[in-house]
């Protein structure tokens, strides 16, 4: 009998991860606008700071008693708001690096899952031994540039294959899918925009000084952010529980494969 695995313990550890990492992606970007809030009131404060403190250590300034009252009244308070700012950030480092460290963790057992799946699909199809062999289900990712392309087309090329088959064998209607290359082009889409742009704007919305920063809503843009992941890994999570329904199929017909 040919070796065809069942993946499914895979696709439910993607399922919990992408879970886990959407919670803790909306936790973080709750501490980011907390941060931002104080961060805010400090760079408001500062080029008031600056100016007394310019003048506190002017040559020619007469009244210095005036200017340490005024000077000492403008630092306190600046002293605090540089102290929960830095609170602030440090607690949303320490939360967004959770949600890194789980994305991580996802997109290994994404393709771990990718990679069994291409060792199914050699095992049943004669002509994928000529494909993308397993072994760049890992190494897609690792290469830059590369994995803008390959990982997509590496799971189009399993969810695409898995129909057919199955289609072949009887087991399924192909025209129930017929939707699904436009449907994995807006999954990949999705995932370029939630892990590659959306980290970018948002350094540029909340640490960086500049026309971004300014005039963007901060709010919105982190509505935004939240919505767009739970979009992909919502959308994601669907194309893996319809294959993952293929997979079940295949595992349970396998005796077929052997003709």
């Amino acid at each position: 009998m040919k070796v065809i695995t069942n993946n499914v313990f895979f696709t439910w550890a993607v399922t919990l991860f992408n879970l886990l990492t959407f919670t803790m992606l909306t936790v973080s970007m709750v501490f980011l606008i907390k941060f931002d809030k104080v961060n805010v009131k400090l760079l408001r404060l500062a080029p008031a700071i600056i100016e007394a403190d310019m003048e506190w250590l002017s040559e020619d300034h007469q009244n210095k008693h005036e200017q340490a009252v005024y000077y000492e009244a403008l630092k306190v308070p600046f002293e605090d708001l540089a102290k929960s700012v830095h609170n602030a950030k440090e607690t949303f480092q320490i939360t967004i690096w959770i949600a890194v460290f789980l994305f991580f963790s996802k997109l290994l057992f994404f393709s771990t899952w990718n990679y069994r799946s291409l060792r199914n699909l050699q095992v049943t199809s004669p002509w994928m031994k000529k494909s993308t062999k397993p072994f760049w289900a890992f190494l897609s990712w690792l290469i830059p540039g590369y994995q803008l392309i390959k990982p997509y087309s590496i799971f189009s090329e399993i969810y695409s294959e898995y129909v057919f088959i199955l289609a072949d064998k009887k087991l399924l209607h192909y025209e129930k899918d017929t939707d699904s290359g436009f449907i994995l082009g807006i999954w990949w889409g999705l995932f370029l925009l939630s892990a590659l742009l959306m980290p970018l704007i948002l350094n540029s919305v909340f640490f960086r000084e500049g026309p971004i920063h300014y005039k963007f809503s901060h709010l919105g843009v982190v509505f935004f952010a939240v919505v767009l992941w739970a979009i992909y890994l919502l959308l994601e999570t669907i194309l893996m529980k319809r294959v993952a329904k293929m997979d079940q199929i295949l595992f349970e017909n396998r005796r077929q494969f052997d003709q």
